[in-house]
């Protein structure tokens, strides 16, 4: 069960981390709304975001890879630029 203010939502593992890989998508392929998505991921990931930023981070690499963004505009592996 996922305790999110007034709201419970009750998912299983699978569930939980298919949310939080929905999210991380959306995050790297909207930049404007990664405070907003990070905030809801972190009522899913303990607070400590270490699944989101992984999924963040692997979606990242997969478009830099696939070309459909500069690589410029990517985090520096070594930083995480949901906890700046």
């Amino acid at each position: 069960m996922i305790n999110m203010g007034p709201h419970n939502i009750e998912l299983d593992e699978g569930q939980r981390q298919m949310l939080l890989l929905a999210l991380a998508h959306l995050a790297v392929e909207r930049p404007g709304w990664t405070t907003a998505i990070k905030e809801v991921a972190g009522k899913m990931d303990n607070l400590n975001l270490e699944l989101f930023w992984t999924f963040f981070r692997l979606h990242s690499c997969a478009i830099a890879i696939d070309g459909n963004v500069p690589l410029s505009v990517l985090p520096h592996p070594d930083s995480d630029p949901l906890h700046n």
